[in-house]
């Protein structure tokens, strides 16, 4: 009897752990999702406010959580730095085919070469990834393989408005502001305003002459 009441008295308690298990499941994986984010957001923070030499442990306390959870993220610091080198990629590759898809391709291409300047000023991710020096590998690969012929695209239909010069190269146009962005960082000025007269100094070497800015 004590051996049929005990089996009659578990069979409830298994189907209710039976039932728990898919929500605690569910919660993990909520958990995880949620973690991640935090690793990837507290991550790009960093290495924008602070450049390259951002660490695991670093990350693991602007996110506030352990180191453990952040290898569970990006397993080595190498892979956190393609992850973080890929996130300012695409970020250029929206704004570029942003400026493509513009009415007024001068405009466009001003435009867009003052919102990465401006961006610059406050990103050492992106001076990382638009500086000359940088090593070679896929971050080169990439601005080499996508995303130049699209900003070619972007400079030709700005040059066929005949306000931008017609032997510019969009070599021109990089060395010019990467230049300049190492030319500010390297004076620590980081004001808007010399940012800013950055951008006007490309745009006027890039432009026709009397330079028409937008």
């Amino acid at each position: 009897m004590p051996s049929a009441v005990q089996g009659a008295g578990s069979a409830p308690a298994a189907a209710a752990a039976s039932a728990t298990a898919p929500a605690r499941r569910r919660a993990r994986r909520s958990d995880s999702v949620r973690n991640a984010a935090l690793v990837s957001r507290a991550a790009i923070e960093l290495f924008a406010a602070h450049g390259m030499d951002v660490t695991l442990a670093q990350v693991a306390d602007r996110a506030g959580v352990g180191k453990a959870t952040v290898y569970r993220t990006y397993s080595s610091r190498e892979e956190m730095v393609a992850a973080m080198l890929a996130h300012r990629l695409a970020w250029l590759r929206q704004r570029i085919e942003a400026a493509v898809a513009g009415r007024d391709a001068w405009s466009e291409f001003a435009a867009m070469s003052r919102d990465v300047l401006a961006r610059m000023r406050e990103d050492h991710l992106l001076r990382y990834v638009l500086a000359p020096e940088r090593p070679p590998g896929a971050v080169a690969d990439q601005l080499a393989g996508s995303l130049g012929p699209m900003y070619a695209t972007l400079l030709a239909a700005a040059k066929e408005t005949g306000r931008v010069r017609p032997d510019v190269t969009d070599t021109d146009v990089a060395m010019l502001t990467a230049g300049l962005a190492a030319a500010l960082t390297a004076r620590q000025d980081f004001t808007e305003a010399s940012w800013r007269r950055a951008a006007d100094l490309v745009l006027a070497a890039c432009g026709t002459y009397p330079p028409d800015l937008p």
